[in-house]
């Protein structure tokens, strides 16, 4: 609790906020509700399902309708405004079970097996790219199931792509009603991922670390309407980053100044037609650390102690969507540039200071 949430900051400037989550990383046990007035996880939901379920890949999260429900109702219920509303729908997501109507709707190859039957493969492949053999085993491999690879890819495809429209569905239900509201002119509305997914594109399925971070997991799309009387209807291809969605939110809502110390930037000069200098995005998992910007992709590839240095691997993510071919040695000054930026980041990250008023608090590991 040493982190100033976005959720404190406009609780602390007179917005009510509300918080409706659906997966166990951003639980209260992790203290994402922090801020959050209210903060509903429908931990019901999932222990009635999972009472009554027959498989064990179905109600692994709360469905999307679920949760816009009571987002609805809760509007009905009446709040004070200002008001600032954040809920994460964990569709689409794995296992990939979209409602029939949804699942054939993109005429994905019938590969003569349940969508249910799919998944259970998919799971094979995820368990054993986690090392997790036992619960591999649970579960049928593609192989085993004697599935062309093309075909499998393109059923779950076919079912992700289901899922993402059935979604979109959702949140129609809720910008409707938004709308008859009279809410809808007055609110600034951001809708974004937390991830990608994987369907075999660099040999794994899902989302993880074992392909340096691939594109296909870490491209996300955000997309954002602004209060009424600002520019809308436009696609900005700038690379921009998770850490400018907070100030951007701040900015819109005239609370720019509690951005300060925050890593990112407000994007809405951007969003107005003013533009902004290229940024620079960084990640780092236990096996990688990546520098990311609008052509260049630089890639630390980390060993475990005692074999030998870490792997430096650089890609033309514009002329090389699937990071196919390393060019670092054709290119040893951006390597060199992107490795000074990457050791600039991780420098800043080690020598920042908590907050004044957690300056106090024990150290959390």
């Amino acid at each position: 609790n040493n982190v100033r949430m976005l959720a404190e900051i406009l609780s602390e400037h007179g917005y009510q906020t509300l918080g409706f989550a659906t997966n166990p990383n951003i639980s209260r046990t992790a203290n994402f509700h922090q801020g959050f007035d209210e903060y509903e996880q429908f931990l019901w939901y999932l222990k009635k399902i999972r009472a009554e379920r027959d498989h064990p890949l179905i109600g692994n999260y709360q469905p999307g309708p679920l949760v816009i429900n009571r987002v609805l109702r809760r509007l009905e219920e009446g709040f004070e405004p200002p008001l600032f509303l954040w809920m994460h729908l964990m569709d689409p997501h794995s296992p990939y079970l979209p409602p029939d109507d949804f699942a054939r709707l993109f005429g994905r190859t019938d590969t003569g097996f349940s969508d249910l039957e799919i998944n259970e493969s998919v799971y094979h492949l995820l368990y054993t790219q986690q090392g997790s053999l036992r619960e591999a085993r649970k579960f049928p491999s593609p192989d085993e199931r004697g599935l062309d690879r093309e075909a499998f890819v393109d059923h779950l495809l076919g079912l992700y792509e289901g899922e993402i429209r059935f979604l979109d569905g959702q949140l129609r239900r809720l910008f409707k009603r938004l709308r008859t509201q009279t809410m809808w002119e007055n609110t600034l509305i951001m809708v974004t991922a937390d991830h990608g997914e994987e369907f075999l594109d660099h040999g794994h399925v899902a989302h993880h670390e074992y392909t340096g971070l691939a594109e296909e997991l870490i491209r996300i799309p955000l997309a954002l309407k602004p209060p009424s009387g600002q520019p809308h209807g436009m696609v900005i291809d700038d690379l921009v980053r998770m850490v400018d969605f907070a100030p951007t939110i701040l900015d819109y809502v005239g609370l720019s100044a509690e951005a300060a110390h925050m890593e990112g930037i407000s994007l809405r000069p951007l969003i107005e037609g003013r533009g902004l200098p290229p940024l620079t995005a960084f990640y780092s998992t236990i096996r990688y650390n990546i520098v990311r910007d609008s052509r260049w992709k630089y890639r630390l590839e980390k060993v475990p102690a005692g074999q030998g240095p870490p792997k430096e691997l650089l890609f033309d993510i514009v002329t090389d969507k699937m990071e196919e071919h390393d060019v670092a040695d054709l290119h040893p000054e951006i390597v060199e540039r992107m490795r000074r930026q990457y050791q600039e980041f991780a420098l800043g990250l080690e020598s920042r200071t908590p907050p004044s008023d957690a300056a106090s608090l024990p150290h959390q590991k």
